[in-house]
């Protein structure tokens, strides 16, 4: 199943500035230990428990889906898929193309609806950049310029063909190109630049890390799919297929 994984000895590298990055330090322990907290991110999984028994378990600590949350479809649809996704990694990126078909097969009629929410990979050095300019792309135009946003960071992935000598002046660069999609959107680019210099909406992003964490989240694209009664089914990894059986068998 294709699925990318955090790296468990890494200090986060993936932040604006060194702040950001001690930041996320604080929030979280890597290599499977509990955090300052006392929050178990990676607890161990018993011999008689399974790495699946042990995400659907951790599953229940996911925060409910609200209108906090970025959703495309009906709030009371049949199913609701959150996905935990990270921008750099390129199994999410497939996936997006495969959730915006299932949208395009199941999401008018109210049956899926889709919840991104964030959790960028240490070994992505600017997913957790492009994670505060989506957000900031979302609070300066609206609900449908965020996904558009994802739609062309997805597609062309500027960090892929961008070189840097330091993780100040990739970020700069990716910045730059971000910034033109914003634009695009209809975003002035100097707020633009300014929201994601001033990391207004960090907040957000770690939160989104933090709770993932906590609901057995290690890899991406790392789905939970809630079902008409609630119970909640883990997909992990770039499995639009699975999703689409699962629906179709409800019918």
């Amino acid at each position: 199943m294709n699925e990318e994984k955090r790296e468990s000895s890494a200090v986060p590298a993936a932040i604006i500035v060194a702040g950001v990055i001690i930041a996320l330090a604080l929030v979280f322990t890597r290599g499977g230990s509990n955090n300052s907290d006392g929050i178990v991110t990676d607890s161990p999984t018993a011999p008689e428990e399974t790495r699946e028994e042990r995400q659907l378990r951790l599953s229940a600590n996911m925060i409910p889906v609200s209108t906090n949350d970025h959703m495309m479809g009906n709030p009371n649809a049949k199913y609701i898929l959150v996905e935990y996704s990270d921008i750099e990694c390129p199994y999410c990126a497939a996936f997006h193309i495969s959730m915006k078909a299932l949208m395009e097969e199941y999401g008018k009629d109210g049956t899926l609806a889709w919840v991104y929410r964030h959790f960028p990979l240490d070994s992505h050095k600017t997913a957790a950049l492009q994670a505060v300019a989506s957000e900031c792309v979302a609070n300066l135009k609206d609900e449908q310029a965020f996904w558009d946003f994802l739609d062309l960071s997805f597609t062309n992935k500027p960090q892929t063909f961008i070189s840097a000598s330091t993780f100040d002046e990739l970020a700069q660069k990716v910045q730059t190109a971000l910034a033109v999609y914003a634009v695009g959107l209809g975003v002035d680019v100097d707020d633009f630049n300014n929201c994601v210099e001033n990391k207004d909406y960090l907040d957000k992003v770690l939160a989104d890390i933090k709770n993932a964490s906590e609901s057995g989240v290690s890899g991406t694209p790392h789905n939970i799919l809630i079902g008409p009664d609630g119970s909640r089914i883990v997909i992990s990894g770039n499995n639009g297929p699975l999703v689409k059986q699962l629906i179709e068998q409800s019918k």
